[in-house]
């Protein structure tokens, strides 16, 4: 998780690592929904940004996108 309250000093505030390689990530709300590769589609709660946790981890898939319709 990137703190951007400041563009010009963007600041890591806690890195979450997958079991996969994310390729794409989707922030709304509360949630992180990460396309994981091989380890197909997380979502996770952010709501505590120091905190995060998993929500969800869809394995049965092969996740390299996300989009919003």
């Amino acid at each position: 998780i990137i703190d951007v309250s400041d563009p010009t000093e963007p600041k890591e505030v806690v890195h979450y690592d997958t079991a996969g390689d994310a390729f794409g990530v989707y922030v709304k709300d509360n949630y992180a929904y990460v396309a994981d590769s091989e380890n197909g589609f997380v979502i996770l709660d952010i709501s505590d940004p120091e905190n995060p946790t998993l929500e969800a981890d869809m394995l049965w898939y092969t996740f390299y996108g996300v989009s919003v319709n």
